[in-house]
């Protein structure tokens, strides 16, 4: 049918139809901008509300002179000065007694502080929350069980809480020879 029109219309049609498939290319590639451009959209928002998080924490952090940092350096002091008894090479039956208190502690317990002086006797201090009074009992039960602790009694004000117990615990550990 095409070659049986004049020259004239052919090219004329020509222009049409290139007409055409160029503006179906630039509607498809419009399209595949704004498609693109939808599920982008999530990710700048996400983005957005980020950067602005982390822009108000920094704010809050750069102008922040309460003093909130010594609470955190208080933390952290008092927690070095926890693992230098770790470190004591002078006695290393530390080490070991921290361990037998560790391993005969109820489930129940938490234990917060935990300090010991040394000497003939060794005199430790522990400091902690027990969930319920039964807790609190069996640890100064399994305590008392181990060779060589003796444990001191627990006052009474300790036990009138029904949970979450602080309590303070004295214990003299006499090394077997």
């Amino acid at each position: 049918m095409f070659n049986l029109l004049p020259e004239q219309n052919k090219v004329a049609l020509r222009k049409e139809y290139n007409f055409r498939r160029a503006l179906m290319y630039v509607f498809g590639i419009i399209a595949i901008v704004i498609v693109s451009i939808g599920f982008l959209i999530p990710a700048f928002v996400v983005a957005y509300y980020r950067y602005h998080s982390a822009q108000i924490q920094y704010d809050s952090v750069a102008h922040s002179r309460d003093g909130s940092e010594q609470v955190y350096i208080k933390d952290i002091k008092k927690t070095n000065s926890f693992l230098t008894a770790f470190k004591d090479t002078q006695d290393p039956r530390s080490v070991e007694i921290f361990k037998l208190i560790a391993d005969n502690k109820p489930v129940g317990v938490r234990i917060n502080q935990l300090g010991y002086v040394r000497g003939v006797t060794i005199r430790i201090h522990i400091e902690g929350v027990a969930d319920s009074r039964d807790s609190l009992r069996l640890l100064t039960k399994k305590l008392s069980q181990v060779k060589g602790f003796q444990v001191g009694e627990l006052p009474i004000s300790e036990f009138v809480s029904d949970s979450s117990i602080p309590f303070s615990l004295d214990i003299t550990f006499t090394p077997h020879a």
